[in-house]
């Protein structure tokens, strides 16, 4: 397990042990993670090795959910989300992780 808490807030530390842990709890599904939940190569590239996928930008920037099925779980980072996007979300029929 990838783990450093080196120049993390405690915000940013919970937040990336949720992600990991959402891997662990969720061990066959498919997860995405709407965005970064850090700045930081490394955190982002363990993320990456342990599956989870960072979800697709549109061309106008915005996030395309259309990859997103039914029995995925999507992660959101502290940054949150947008109404549209959490009703997109809520529609599918996802699991959703609010770190």
């Amino acid at each position: 397990m990838f783990v450093t808490t080196f120049g993390f807030c405690w915000g940013v530390e919970r937040a990336v042990a949720m992600a990991y842990e959402t891997r662990r709890h969720y061990p066959t599904e498919r997860i995405w993670i709407t965005n970064e939940i850090i700045h930081n190569p490394l955190v982002n590239s363990h993320l990456k090795e342990m599956q989870i996928e960072f979800l697709p930008f549109r061309s106008d920037g915005s996030k395309d959910f259309d990859c997103v099925a039914d029995a995925d779980v999507v992660i959101l980072p502290a940054f949150g989300a947008s109404v549209d996007e959490m009703s997109s979300l809520t529609a599918r029929g996802c699991e959703v992780v609010d770190t």
